[in-house]
């Protein structure tokens, strides 16, 4: 059982991108139907996502229908680490897939 969140504000993570399912209760990078770039569990519900932070003072989100098939999956967690220096932030060119869920 984890105590602490498996990712912590400022940690840096790796994304497997490989397209395999989506595997429900596991993390992945994600850009949500607003564009943003996101970190979260996911579990296939009945019509749709469940979108899920392992941070407790954020509540659950569903997306459903066409909002749900809008998510693009950037990749699956696979690592992520704590970095003790200051590190000059890029936005890294992404690769995304499109999948219907529903």
């Amino acid at each position: 059982m984890r105590v602490s969140p498996l990712i912590r504000d400022g940690d840096l993570i790796l994304l497997n991108q490989h397209r395999g399912d989506l595997v429900s209760g596991e993390v992945y990078g994600l850009v949500d139907t607003e564009g943003d770039v996101r970190v979260k569990r996911l579990a296939k519900i009945e019509g749709g996502l469940l979108l899920q932070s392992d941070n407790t003072d954020h509540p659950p989100e569903t997306r459903s229908g066409e909002d749900a098939n809008r998510i693009r999956i950037i990749g699956r967690y696979a690592w992520s680490g704590h970095s003790h220096s200051p590190i000059i932030a890029r936005r890294p060119k992404r690769s995304t897939f499109q999948h219907d869920w529903i």
